[in-house]
C-alpha cells in the first residue's frame, strides 16, 4: 500500500521575485516562479535558514544554521552560507552561538536577523538579536 507523505514546505524568503523554500529542514530549493526555473536540492541538515541579496556581490545567498550537540551536553549552533553565483556552501567559522528559535532569519539592510535568548531555569530572559551580514560573511 502507497500511502502520500506530508512534506512540510517552508518560506525561507522572496527577494526581488526570487523565492527560497524548504522542505523538512533538509532539502532547499530557489524558484523563480516568472520564468518557471528552479534551482534545487541544496542540501544540508539545518534547524533555520535566512535568504536574502548581497547587493556588494550581486548574488542571492542563503544561510543554513545547524544546531550541534556536545560531548559535555551542550548546544551551540553553526552557520553556512550559500552562494547562487558559485554554486558552493561556506562555513561561517565566528557563528558558535546558541539560537533558542529555529525561525527563518529576517532580511534587512543587507543583512540576515535572528532574535536569540538564553533560558535559564525554565525562563528565557536576555534577548537580543544576532545577524549575518551577506556581504562579508559575518
Amino acid at each position: 500500500m502507497n500511502k502520500s507523505q506530508n512534506h512540510p514546505i517552508k518560506v525561507v524568503g522572496s527577494i526581488n521575485g526570487l523565492i527560497s523554500l524548504a522542505i523538512e529542514e533538509k532539502d532547499l530549493f530557489l524558484w523563480n516562479p516568472s520564468v518557471s526555473k528552479l534551482k534545487n536540492s541544496l542540501t544540508g541538515r539545518f534547524t533555520s535558514y535566512g535568504f536574502g541579496y548581497d547587493e556588494l556581490y550581486d548574488d542571492y545567498k542563503v544561510v543554513g544554521i545547524t544546531k550541534y550537540l556536545c560531548y559535555d551536553d551542550s548546544r551551540y549552533n553553526v552557520g553556512k552560507v550559500y552562494s547562487l553565483n558559485n554554486n558552493s556552501w561556506k562555513r561561517l567559522d565566528d557563528f558558535q552561538i546558541v539560537i533558542q528559535f529555529p525561525r527563518s532569519g529576517v532580511f534587512v539592510n543587507g543583512k540576515l536577523h535572528w532574535t536569540n535568548t538564553a533560558k535559564r531555569f525554565g525562563y528565557h530572559n536576555d534577548w537580543d538579536i544576532i545577524f549575518v551580514d551577506l556581504a562579508d560573511g559575518r
